[in-house]
C-alpha cells in the first residue's frame, strides 16, 4: 500500500505550464509530484528560517501559514 496521502491540487494553465517547462529541464525532480512535495517542503523551511513571508513568482508575498499543535512533516514540529 502507498503511504502517501493523495490530494487533489487546482491550479491554474499557466503554473502547470510553468511546471512542466521547468521539469524539462531538470533532472533532479521526476515528475510535478516529486516538484510539489519538494516546494512544500522548501517553503515551510524558508518561513521557518526567514520570517512571515516568501515571495511567490508573481513577486507578490505569500503569508506564512502557521497552524499551533499540527505536527510538521519536516521537523515533527509544530507548523
Amino acid at each position: 500500500m502507498d503511504e502517501n496521502e493523495r490530494i487533489t491540487l487546482r491550479l491554474e494553465k499557466e503554473n502547470l505550464e510553468l511546471i512542466d517547462e521547468f521539469l524539462k529541464g531538470s533532472t533532479s525532480h521526476g515528475n510535478r509530484s516529486q516538484l510539489v512535495r519538494d516546494a512544500v517542503q522548501a517553503y515551510i523551511q524558508t518561513i521557518r528560517e526567514g520570517g512571515d513571508t516568501v515571495r511567490g513568482g508573481s513577486g507578490a508575498l505569500l503569508p506564512a501559514i502557521r497552524s499551533s499543535g499540527v505536527e510538521s512533516p519536516l521537523e515533527g514540529g509544530p507548523c
